[in-house]
């Protein structure tokens, strides 16, 4: 799941992700492109929520543990 704080400019920028998520999941339906499809997205006090297929480490995490 990723959540997106509830500020202005994280808000604008978030509701464009799931729209571009949207699109990259209507187009890619035999799941061939190999990225990420978002399940669902949601508002949940007044945060924006996307919910994915658990994967392994975020990318953060990685970067951390290559020393960035």
């Amino acid at each position: 799941m990723k959540i997106l704080r509830n500020k202005k400019r994280f808000h604008q920028q978030g509701a464009v992700e799931v729209e571009v998520l949207k699109c990259v999941k209507a187009a890619d339906k035999d799941k061939n492109a190999h990225v990420i499809h978002m399940h669902e997205a949601f508002i949940f006090r007044s945060h924006i929520c996307m919910t994915f297929d658990l994967l392994s480490i975020n990318l953060y995490d990685l970067l951390k543990a290559n020393k960035f």
